[in-house]
């Protein structure tokens, strides 16, 4: 992002909404543009066309501006670094990368061809997840045994699996 013309990264305190703004559309949104919270979170957004509205569009951008300027600039740099590794190294990477083979429940049904949430119900009807009343997912003692994990995370967690679960 830091080689586009006209583009300024802003950080705002308590502030979780996303706005996408040129001279003719407008995009107003809570998602953050990761794959996380597009396959575990519910998320909405507005597209506003000056266009169409010329009312809106304006008093979005007139609040893009409030907000930018009480916002710090967010500079970004992406230096490349090439370590050279030792043999010892080497190894240790392997032995991981050969031991690592659970997916979490996104890219486990994305294997499967299924949507996550389909996924999610074969996993609580094999009694490997429970859903409480909230509509949230927990880990049961059987899914721990076959090898599921849950990692928290600042957005809330999510699950891993063996890859080779048999569903």
């Amino acid at each position: 992002m830091q080689k586009l013309d006209y583009v300024r990264l802003s950080f705002c305190k308590n502030l979780h909404a996303k706005c996408y703004l040129n001279e003719s559309e407008c995009i107003i949104s809570s998602l953050n543009l990761y794959e996380f919270s597009q396959v575990n979170n519910n998320e909405m957004g507005i597209l506003v066309r000056k266009y169409e509205d010329n009312d809106v569009f304006k008093e979005a951008y007139e609040e893009a501006q409030r907000i930018i300027r009480i916002s710090d600039e967010v500079r970004i740099t992406l230096d490349e670094v090439k370590a050279e590794t030792s043999a010892n190294e080497d190894i240790e990477t392997e032995k991981q990368t050969a031991t690592f083979e659970k997916l979490t429940t996104s890219k486990l049904a994305a294997k499967h061809k299924l949507k996550t949430t389909e996924l999610l119900e074969k996993l609580v009807k094999k009694n490997l997840l429970i859903l409480n009343e909230n509509g949230k997912h927990y880990l049961t003692d059987s899914g721990k045994a076959i090898g599921g994990e849950f990692r928290a995370s600042q957005y809330g967690g999510y699950f891993l699996w063996p890859e080779n679960i048999d569903l």
